[in-house]
């Protein structure tokens, strides 16, 4: 099920983030944040075992137990020009020693 379907800002530029998950524990403290942040997102993957990228473009990292699903594409025409680079900025944080 979609938890999350929002554009947001990381480090200055907007992204678009579907986060999915079919626990519905986890998908009920993901709607009830009223800030999405990518730090609250890695350790959600971490407590799911790790990070699995699955693909770049969009950029899709997947936790290692295949509960939770995060799904990164550029929120603006600007986002989309720098996207390579905004892509490995996000993949480091959220996959960081996980």
């Amino acid at each position: 099920m979609i938890c999350l379907d929002r554009i947001t800002m990381f480090r200055g530029v907007a992204v678009k983030v579907v986060i999915s998950t079919l626990l519905d524990e986890v998908c009920e403290k993901i709607k009830l944040a009223s800030v999405i942040r990518f730090d609250n997102i890695k350790e959600l993957i971490k407590t799911l075992g790790g990070c699995i990228l699955e693909s770049e473009y969009p950029l899709k990292i997947v936790s290692k137990d295949k509960n939770l699903e995060v799904v990164v594409e550029p929120g603006s025409f600007l986002t989309k020009i720098y996207w390579d680079d905004v892509a490995k900025k996000i993949k480091n944080v959220l996959c960081e020693s996980s």
